[in-house]
């Protein structure tokens, strides 16, 4: 009967929606026991390179490279994957600070990721920044400025320029802020455009220059500007590269 078909249906997706759960979990429960583990041998591997306990041989330090990073981008992709758990379960929640942004996103962001910039000698060139504190998830919006920055840096060649602009704008009546990436790399083909922001998605260019990475970067990030009722966008650049822009409104 239409009812028992209908008893049966709701079973399936019960079922369904059990099994999604307990994945969740599993991930959440594995996620959590790799991170210790993997954030020691990152610092290990930090000091070694930092020539702490002496300087290695040529052939030693580029294969103690090689394996740093992959521990940089595990790490990263297990954070990454938490994060986008609490989204999909709706259990974001925001914590919102008087923040500097030049100084706590912009400054902090180039300082952490300075290892990556020195080993592919990449310029960057920091446009006038704006002054003030402002509203925001700080831990966030870094968060959101870090992986655009991080993926400028990764999908550009040797010897390029980022250049990071930030600045305040009026938009129908309301006050923006608006932070900005421009990079010289590979760019985003037409045929991604629609796919760039969803969750697991790479691109056959990005696989290229790097293998590894779980493609939730950009989903999340773009996840992150919206709770905060913003804006994250890309356009090619001119000449070569993409900018990457988010906007958020200043709150009081």
């Amino acid at each position: 009967s239409a009812a028992a078909v209908a008893i049966k249906n709701i079973s399936n997706v019960e079922q369904i929606l059990r099994l999604d759960e307990l994945k969740s979990e599993f991930i959440s429960v594995v996620s959590h026991q790799l991170r210790t583990p993997l954030s020691v041998a990152r610092w290990n591997f930090e000091l070694i390179l930092d020539n702490v306990f002496g300087k290695l041989p040529a052939k030693a330090e580029q294969i103690t490279r090689d394996t740093y990073q992959q521990f940089v981008t595990l790490t990263k992709g297990l954070n990454n994957l938490m994060a986008v758990l609490e989204i999909e379960k709706e259990e974001v929640m925001m914590k919102y600070e008087k923040t500097d942004i030049d100084k706590t996103i912009v400054e902090e962001t180039i300082s952490d990721l300075e290892r990556e910039i020195k080993e592919k000698k990449i310029k960057i060139k920091k446009e006038k920044p704006i002054a003030g504190k402002f509203n925001l998830d700080q831990k966030k919006i870094k968060m959101v400025f870090e992986i655009i920055l991080d993926n400028a840096i990764r999908y550009s060649p040797d010897n390029s320029t980022i250049t990071i602009s930030q600045a305040r704008r009026r938009i129908k009546g309301k006050k923006e802020i608006l932070i900005s990436v421009a990079d010289e790399g590979i760019g985003v083909l037409p045929a991604n455009r629609e796919t760039i922001f969803t969750k697991f998605f790479r691109g056959e260019e990005a696989r290229k220059m790097s293998p590894n990475g779980f493609g939730l970067g950009l989903f999340m990030a773009k996840k992150y500007i919206e709770y905060h009722g913003g804006n994250l966008w890309f356009e090619k650049n001119k000449t070569v590269g993409s900018t990457f822009s988010f906007s958020i409104p200043e709150k009081k």
